[in-house]
């Protein structure tokens, strides 16, 4: 995601930058200029359609990512509502890290393929507002192990509800979290 918004800044900030293949010099002969009135002009319309183009193009990428986004929120919909989650197990023990972030509770489900979901209340301890790394390491009774990773961004002194997908397919014993401030 981070390649495509570089490429889409470097497109903006300067069209006339594209990379071409090299090739070998042309010379053109000399002409004498045309005084038709719609030369210029017909240079600055190419221009424009061409950024025109490029705009449209870049619409047409957000416009696929918007669609993936709603597709994948409607499939967790019918997941959910097809209650194909089973209950595994809570932990209620409240987590201080050292972010002075902290997880106040969290319920672990399998879904029906066997993979860990998690869901946890976490709340900002800060007075200010905090963007984090929020790291969860899943253990198994027999030693396997998953992870999973998200993003939080919180007011200070407010609370909310994350969801964390484990895509590896084991029975969670215990929880390990760790977050890092950015």
């Amino acid at each position: 995601m981070l390649i495509v918004i570089m490429a889409l800044v470097w497109a903006t900030a300067w069209p006339h930058a594209q990379p071409h293949a090299a090739k070998a010099p042309h010379f053109k002969k000399h002409h004498a200029r045309s005084l038709r009135s719609g030369a210029i002009g017909a240079k600055a319309a190419g221009a424009s359609q061409a950024a025109e183009l490029a705009l449209r193009r870049r619409v047409a990428r957000l416009l696929r990512v918007a669609m993936m986004e709603r597709r994948e929120a409607e499939l967790r919909d019918f997941l959910i509502a097809a209650r194909t989650e089973t209950p595994a197990f809570a932990d209620g023990a409240v987590h201080e890290l050292d972010a002075r972030l902290a997880v106040l509770s969290a319920f672990v489900t399998k879904d029906f393929l066997g993979s860990p979901i998690v869901r946890a209340r976490v709340i900002n301890r800060r007075h200010v507002k905090l963007s984090a790394v929020l790291e969860l390491h899943v253990r198994s009774r027999d030693g396997q192990e998953g992870s999973a990773v998200t993003i939080v961004q919180l007011r200070p002194d407010e609370e909310t509800t994350i969801e964390l997908l484990c895509p590896r397919a084991l029975d969670a014993a215990q929880l390990t979290w760790k977050a890092t401030a950015l």
